[in-house]
């Protein structure tokens, strides 16, 4: 399947009230020329596009990109959206010295 026709059903798929209603009511909102608000559903899917044409048309064997808690990958010539609410990782504690002593002291 070509990209553009993975695109399109990805977009037709992709359920951007749900994703609008979470983040309306999780007070998720985007900086809009230095004003904060709940990004419209256009808005999301305006991103969401963005996100898939540019991991589509990479010159990378696989490639990611990410924005607006939208995350797009292409592996096999096959993309994928995700929205993302939240990413945890240890990484960031553990690749700083600094940080291991508050790793400890909330084990």
């Amino acid at each position: 399947m070509k990209y553009k026709e993975q695109i399109k059903c990805i977009m037709q798929d992709c359920d951007f009230n749900g994703i609008h209603k979470a983040m309306t009511a999780m007070n998720i909102q985007w900086t809009y020329d230095n004003e904060k608000q709940v990004p419209s559903v256009n808005d999301l899917k305006s991103i969401a596009e963005r996100c898939l044409n540019n991991v589509a048309y990479s010159k990378d064997e696989s490639a990611e990109f990410a924005c607006g808690g939208f995350e797009a990958e292409r592996i096999d010539n096959i993309l994928e959206l995700r929205f993302v609410l939240e990413r945890i990782s240890p990484l960031k504690i553990l690749l700083n010295p600094d940080n291991k002593d508050e790793l400890a002291r909330k084990a």
